[in-house]
């Protein structure tokens, strides 16, 4: 998994997989927020649903823009057509890998 290298350690990594959360936290030791998962995510359900059912694209867009925190978005195999379409749309991207997306401030 030499991309998730790429991640500074200070750098909070969001994902849509609630199965990949623990991994990555295992194996980064960086914040992650994933839905539904840990005391840490900021977002309510109904957020996550919004953005998963696209409802909510510029919900998201304008959160990137306003958060402090440097974002690395990571994307499962299976959502990552969705994450693609998700983020490919936002000007302050940047697709790293195929699974790794940074959210450029």
């Amino acid at each position: 998994m030499q991309m998730i290298h790429v991640i500074p350690q200070e750098a909070t990594i969001l994902t849509f997989s609630s199965l990949d959360a623990p991994w990555l936290v295992g194996y980064t030791k960086n914040q992650v927020i994933a839905p539904g998962v840990f005391d840490t995510d900021p977002w309510p359900d109904f957020f996550w649903r919004s953005v998963v059912q696209g409802d909510s694209q510029e919900l998201l867009h304008t959160f990137f823009s306003a958060i402090e925190l440097d974002i690395y978005v990571y994307s499962h195999p299976d959502d990552a057509g969705f994450v693609y379409n998700l983020l490919s749309t936002h000007s302050g991207t940047t697709q790293l890998t195929p699974r790794l997306w940074k959210i450029n401030r």
